[in-house]
C-alpha cells in the first residue's frame, strides 16, 4: 500500500486513526464531550506507533504520514520515550514480566464444579491476558525494536520526527511543544494547520486564521515558528511526495525551499 502510494505521488493523511470508536474512547452513553475529548488524540497514538515500531518510517523514509485532528501535545512525549529503553532494543530483548509474577489461571482444579457464565468469561479474559507481552507471556522474539532499525537514540529520532505531521486546531496551544527546547537531542516535529473551519465547534469561520495568529500574538510561538505550522509544514507533506502538486496554481511562486536546500 505504501509503494503504491509513493507511485501516485500521494501524501499520505489519516483522519480516523486505529482503535474502535465504540469501544475505544467512546465509552459514555450519556455525555458528548467525555466521547468527543481526546478521541482522536487516543486514536492516532495507536496508528503513529504503529507505523513506527513496525519498521514504516525505516522503509519509507522519504514519505510523510500525516494524522489529523489530534494534536501535537502528547506525540511529543511519545518521542521521547522511544530511545529510552534501547539499552533493551539489542538482541538480548526488552525487559519482560516473568508470567509467574502474575496468577491469571482460573482459580480450582480439573474437579471444580462448573462456574456462571460471568466467572467463566472473567477466566476467558485472563486467559487471553496471560498471552500477552508484559503481562504474562514473555514475547516470541525477544528484541522487539528490530523493524524500527535504529542503533542510537539519534537513529530512533530519526525513524519517528520527520515523517510524522500532526494536525492541530488553530487554538491548540499544545503546537508549542513541537518546537519545545524540552524536546532531548534537539528534535522538532511537524506541526500542521488543520482547523476544522467547516464543522459546527468551529464558530466564526472568518476568525480562524486570526486565532491561530494569536499564538504569536501571545509569544506561544514565533513567526518563523508559526510559518512552518500553517504553511511550511503543509506545503511540504505535498511537495515532498509530488514536486509538482502546487504548478499552476495562485502559490506556485510562494513555495517553501525544498528541505534539502
Amino acid at each position: 500500500m505504501w509503494v503504491k502510494a509513493r507511485d501516485l505521488d500521494f501524501a499520505v493523511t489519516f483522519h480516523g486513526g486505529l482503535g474502535n470508536m465504540a469501544t475505544g474512547s467512546f465509552t459514555s452513553v450519556s455525555n458528548y464531550s467525555f466521547n468527543h475529548v481526546g478521541s482522536f488524540a487516543q486514536r492516532m497514538h495507536t496508528l503513529v506507533k504503529s507505523l513506527f515500531m513496525g519498521g514504516v518510517t525505516r522503509r519509507f523514509p522519504d514519505m510523510g504520514f500525516a494524522v489529523l485532528e489530534c494534536g501535537v501535545g502528547s506525540f511529543a512525549h511519545l518521542s521521547q520515550r522511544p530511545h529510552r529503553p534501547l539499552g533493551e532494543a539489542s538482541p538480548r530483548g526488552p525487559r519482560t514480566a516473568r508470567p509467574g509474577r502474575h496468577r491469571l489461571g482460573r482459580a480450582g482444579g480439573a474437579d471444580a464444579p462448573p462456574r456462571p457464565r460471568a466467572a467463566r468469561r472473567r477466566d476467558d479474559v485472563r486467559a487471553g491476558l496471560a498471552t500477552i507481552p508484559g503481562i504474562g507471556v514473555p514475547p516470541a522474539e525477544r528484541d522487539e525494536w528490530r523493524h524500527v532499525g535504529a542503533s542510537s537514540p539519534d537513529e530512533l529520532i530519526d525513524r519517528f520526527a520527520p515523517s510524522f505531521y500532526f494536525g492541530c486546531e488553530a487554538d491548540d496551544r499544545t503546537v508549542a511543544y513541537a518546537f519545545s527546547p524540552a524536546n532531548s537531542r534537539g528534535f522538532g516535529l511537524k506541526p500542521l494547520f488543520s482547523s476544522d473551519i467547516g464543522h459546527w465547534d468551529a464558530g466564526d469561520v472568518a476568525g480562524v486564521v486570526a486565532e491561530a495568529y494569536e499564538l504569536v500574538e501571545h509569544q506561544i510561538l514565533t513567526e518563523a515558528q508559526f510559518s512552518q505550522f500553517v504553511y511550511e509544514n503543509p506545503a511540504r507533506l505535498f511537495l515532498d511526495q509530488n514536486p509538482d502538486f502546487f504548478a499552476r496554481t495562485a502559490v506556485a511562486a510562494h513555495l517553501p525551499a525544498p528541505a534539502d536546500a
